[in-house]
């Protein structure tokens, strides 16, 4: 929702500035390995718990992409939310994060595909034809909020660098690997 966005990015905001901090913890991510995909012989991880803040961080990584887009930064934010292999069909790009549920993943790759302002955004989503309700609403509504915030707090490609290196170096998630009865234990507690 926008309040959990505001809350995100407040606290990213404010370790930001604060020059004293050297990292700023986002929180733990619970989540099980699921082996080697067999397409990109990548690690796929099934994500337990952290998935609402990973899907927030990604879509703040693809709003600095677009804003970043006529700077080599754009570069390595498309590393790090897409990959594309050659499959029997051509080139594929695979999000690094795939959602799970109702039409999550869809909208995700059309944010992903249109690599636009909000409005660009919602407008692709709804031409596609993929129903927008519910936590599909809050998807494109997040990317609005986060690309908003990055829009009103920095107003030229400096301090959009500045910002994004901070991110790039200071953000951390704590990575817990576990099996499913472990992880939903973790979870629960």
């Amino acid at each position: 929702t926008e309040e959990q966005c505001r809350q995100l990015w407040a606290d990213l905001l404010r370790a930001g500035r604060e020059e004293a901090i050297s990292a700023h913890f986002i929180g733990s991510i619970v989540y099980v390995e699921r082996g080697l995909s067999t397409v990109t012989s990548q690690e796929a991880l099934l994500v337990i718990d952290g998935q609402q803040r990973l899907t927030t961080f990604f879509l703040l990584l693809c709003a600095l992409r677009h804003l970043l887009q006529q700077e080599p930064e754009a570069q390595h934010l498309n590393r790090l939310i897409s990959d594309s292999y050659t499959g029997s069909t051509g080139i594929v790009t695979r999000l690094k994060l795939d959602p799970r549920y109702e039409s999550a993943a869809e909208v995700m790759a059309k944010v992903v595909e249109i690599n636009g302002d909000p409005v660009a955004v919602r407008s692709g989503v709804q031409a596609s034809g993929i129903a927008s309700f519910g936590s599909l609403e809050n998807l494109i509504n997040a990317y609005s909020t986060l690309y908003r915030y990055l829009k009103d707090n920095y107003d030229d490609a400096a301090k959009l660098k500045k910002y994004w290196f901070y991110l790039a170096t200071n953000v951390v998630f704590i990575q817990i690997s576990t099996d499913v009865s472990s992880a939903l234990k973790i979870f629960e507690t």
